[in-house]
């Protein structure tokens, strides 16, 4: 039986993006995000491109926006019917 391991992205994505226009971040069902995890200095000056969340492993999975077309993880949630 040989061990194998599972590549873990470094960085992952979250549901959550900043309208340019009102610059209010928010979720994807249209919930504004009240409770920000961000890493010190972030987020960026430069919200005209970085519009996306992301958690960075480096940043101890704290908040960095970043591009929305960036190809990292995903970080999903699920409900749970039971």
């Amino acid at each position: 039986m040989s061990n194998r391991f599972i590549s873990v992205p470094e960085k992952y994505r979250i549901d959550g993006s900043l309208d340019n226009d009102t610059k209010i971040w928010s979720y994807a069902d249209g919930t504004p995000i009240s409770d920000f995890h961000w890493h010190p200095n972030e987020p960026h000056d430069d919200v005209s491109r970085h519009l996306c969340i992301g958690l960075r492993v480096a940043y101890g999975l704290l908040w960095d926006d970043v591009l929305c077309n960036n190809k990292w993880g995903y970080i999903c949630e699920k409900t749970i019917i039971t």
